[in-house]
């Protein structure tokens, strides 16, 4: 009997193919279960972003993540980089106290009126979102997109009424190299 079992068990894997071979294709047209989704557009990339401030009437606030905490799927690397030298220096409340996408501390309901995007580059894009919250206020942003492979991410945006020039890199940055300047000499 355990010979018998031995000779299914080969025959059955003979018939299943490796698992490191692709999954089949299926016919062009017809549905796959196996295909890959569609890279997201820029347009897209954004519109998913606000997509959670927009549900916060039904999840609530607490449900939503900041943009810091989602940082490695919506920043490059380049921007994560100078938000990271900036936390590490940080010792107070920042220049950009809040959550830049919706320019807000307390997250509220907001919805999108208007994504438009422009192909600056082979991979890189320049966006605008207007938006208002549900108290009627409109606000809008600007964004310089970036692409990895099939996905797109923040490289910049503007904040809203922020200096020395309104976009986040530099504002990062500039603080930073304040913060830099207070500690040096402090350190025994």
């Amino acid at each position: 009997m355990a010979s018998c079992t031995g000779y299914i068990v080969a025959a059955l894997a003979f018939l299943l193919p490796p698992v490191s071979e692709s999954p089949p294709q299926g016919k062009p047209g017809a549905k796959n279960a196996w295909a890959r989704p569609a890279p997201l557009s820029a347009d897209r990339f954004l519109r998913q972003i606000y997509a959670h401030y927009s549900s916060l009437e039904a999840t609530g606030a607490a449900a939503l993540e900041s943009p810091w905490q989602r940082a490695a799927s919506l920043f490059t690397p380049r921007t994560i980089a100078v938000i990271d030298a900036h936390r590490k220096l940080l010792t107070e409340v920042s220049a950009v106290d809040g959550d830049p996408f919706c320019d807000c501390q307390d997250w509220i309901a907001i919805t999108v009126d208007r994504v438009s995007t422009r192909t600056t580059g082979p991979n890189q894009a320049q966006a605008t979102v207007n938006f208002h919250d549900r108290n009627g206020a409109s606000k809008q942003v600007a964004f310089r997109l970036q692409r990895y492979g099939d996905e797109w991410r923040v490289d910049d945006m503007t904040l809203l009424g922020a200096s020395p020039d309104g976009w986040l890199v530099s504002i990062l940055e500039a603080e930073t190299a304040a913060l830099r300047a207070k500690t040096v000499g402090k350190e025994p």
